[in-house]
């Protein structure tokens, strides 16, 4: 085909216009945008096409705006991304799906594919946008993809809902077809469905098609990466190919931390493998729950492991005074931490799988995460809220040199503490015995709730002191919302029970006409000098998380707990 004739001045500088458009929607709308960037391309081409059977018929001012229109070239004014630049995947591709990340990136760090897989109405296929990336790939440069997928019984719904998705594909010719391999695991070895790198579509699916889940268990998820990389991680400079890893998973894997050979992590040796081969890693997986992770019930799916996002729990086990646990389902936006760490690391992404919000109703029986009730925020707000990346020694070195972080960390390893359900205490008068016995029943809540959360007080009150030298916006947020709650929870169990000891000792009504006491939640804290001063704390602390941290996870449940009076307060009923 001829080379398109140069543009006049002004289709250049329309050309530079919407390759501004397309980098803003790159920016700011990541994978979900690959549809819609395919087809401006192919308007762009349309356009081009145009403007050259209009230079035809004025060849004479074309020649002469020619040096200008090239000096104005976008091609040549656009950056490469660091995938680029590696020759990793193609120029075109990399910006739409594998923009490089690293953990000094703050604005373009954000991965959750929110659009591209935010549980919205409209379920997003997450293969199809993948296969579709990888046709992109191919159509710049030789590509290889290495499609690894969990076979655990838990997976199983995940593995036919990638491969129903191929199902859709349009079969591609063989010399537009990017090379694939198939690869399988679970606890035991791992198999090799399509061992030889095909182009063939039609037997790519009907690879696919053959998969099938295994009865077992677990995820030797890491250990299954390396192997695959020191399979296929050689052809990239052998065959000058780009080679792309593909993990399938539902879980966060077992094995992330286990020690292999060297010494290293088995997550770490993932990070070295992924570098010294120049392959991208893309995971197709659940997103984390917030603050913690998540434990399915064994009654229905077995023992699955979801999350944390970070590396270890940054969120303290401390029931909510209204009996609410709407917080324990809410969406961190990221992947587990192990997992979206190889993407990082590698420019590539974790693509979250959620069910469509209309498509699923929760039930109690439901143990698979993510929820469609889950709670999801928005990536604007909690692309300041990036986990650190950096590797496991790293993050020790920084509790270590913070005493609000390594207080954190340590009160997040504490066992749950529940605060039971707020609640109405009425008690009549008349029999002091049977009041005796109805007050030593009704302090035993509080008696019970109290030294766990003196745990969690006395050991974040040792970090306070550092607070302020945390930098982060999630180390502030966290140790804020936790010491807030803590300091919250404890003044209603300290009033709780000195207000129950007020009445032992004696109280006359104010009405002739009443017979009962009835103790009620108030917003007023009437339990001594140093009770309403550790309330004014709680307040300050919970009142920050809000201002400072809107539209994130933290201001929500500080706002929950906000709205739980912290104070006591007694009432005549004639009853």
């Amino acid at each position: 085909m001829a080379p398109i004739p140069a543009l006049t001045t002004s289709v250049g500088c329309f050309q530079c216009s919407l390759v501004f458009f397309i980098n803003i929607m790159i920016r700011y709308f990541d994978f979900h945008g690959l549809r819609v960037l395919l087809g401006l391309s192919a308007l762009i081409v349309a356009l081009l096409a145009g403007c050259t059977g209009k230079s035809e018929t004025s060849k004479k001012n074309q020649e002469e705006t020619t040096p200008s229109a090239e000096t104005k070239s976008p091609k040549s004014k656009s950056p490469k991304s660091k995938i680029t630049q590696r020759k990793l995947t193609p120029k075109k591709s990399t910006k739409i799906v594998s923009k490089a990340f690293s953990s000094s990136d703050k604005k373009n760090s954000f991965s959750t594919s929110r659009g591209f897989s935010s549980g919205s109405r409209k379920e997003v296929q997450l293969g199809r946008a993948f296969w579709e990336f990888a046709l992109e790939s191919q159509s710049n440069g030789a590509t290889l993809v290495v499609w690894l997928i969990d076979r655990s019984s838990s997976a199983e719904k995940l593995m036919q809902k990638l491969i129903a998705e191929v199902n859709d594909f349009e079969l591609v010719e063989n010399d537009k077809m990017f090379e694939s391999v198939i690869a399988t695991f679970s606890t035991g070895p791992v198999k090799f469905p399509l061992e030889s790198p095909l182009r063939d579509s039609a037997k790519i699916r009907e690879a696919f098609n053959n998969l099938s889940a295994e009865k077992e268990d677990g995820e030797q998820t890491f250990a299954a990466l390396n192997q695959c990389l020191e399979k296929y991680g050689p052809i990239r400079r052998k065959d000058r190919k780009n080679v792309i890893m593909v993990l399938v998973t539902d879980e966060a894997g077992e094995d992330a931390e286990t020690v292999g050979d060297g010494g290293d992590s088995m997550s770490d040796q993932t990070v070295a493998l992924l570098k010294k081969y120049g392959v991208s890693c893309f995971v197709i997986g659940s997103p984390a729950p917030f603050g913690r992770s998540i434990e399915a019930s064994k009654i229905t799916t077995g023992n699955l492991d979801y999350g944390p996002e970070t590396l270890f729990p940054e969120r303290i086990q401390l029931g909510m005074w209204d009996g609410s646990t709407v917080f324990n389902r809410f969406d961190s936006g990221f992947g587990p931490w192990h997992l979206e760490r190889i993407c990082r690391s590698s420019g590539g992404r974790f693509l979250a799988d959620r069910p469509s919000r209309s498509g699923r109703i929760f039930n109690a029986m439901q143990s698979n995460w993510p929820y469609s009730i889950s709670r999801q925020f928005d990536d604007s707000a909690m692309s300041a809220y990036k986990p650190n990346y950096q590797n496991r020694a790293r993050y020790l070195d920084e509790l270590s040199t913070n005493k609000a972080k390594n207080a954190l960390h340590l009160a997040a390893q504490l066992p749950y503490a529940d605060v039971f359900r707020t609640r109405s205490y009425e008690f009549a008068m008349g029999n002091e015995a049977q009041l005796v016995r109805e007050v030593n029943s009704a302090q035993r809540m509080p008696a019970v709730i109290r030294p766990g959360l003196e745990k969690l007080y006395n050991l974040l009150r040792a970090g306070e002191g550092d607070r302020e030298q945390m930098e982060s916006k999630r180390w502030q947020a966290s140790f804020d919302l936790a010491y807030g709650r803590v300091l919250a929870n404890y003044v209603r169990v300290v009033g709780l029970n000195s207000m129950l000891a007020e009445l032992k000792g004696g109280k006359s009504f104010q009405d002739p006409a009443s017979t009962r006491w009835m103790l009620e939640p108030a917003a007023e804290v009437q339990t001594g000098s140093s009770n309403r001063k550790m309330a004014e704390k709680a307040q300050i602390y919970l009142t920050r998380v809000v201002e400072d941290h809107p539209n994130t996870p933290w201001a929500e449940i500080a706002k929950m707990e906000l709205d739980n009076p912290l104070g006591w307060g007694w009432k005549e009923t004639q009853r």
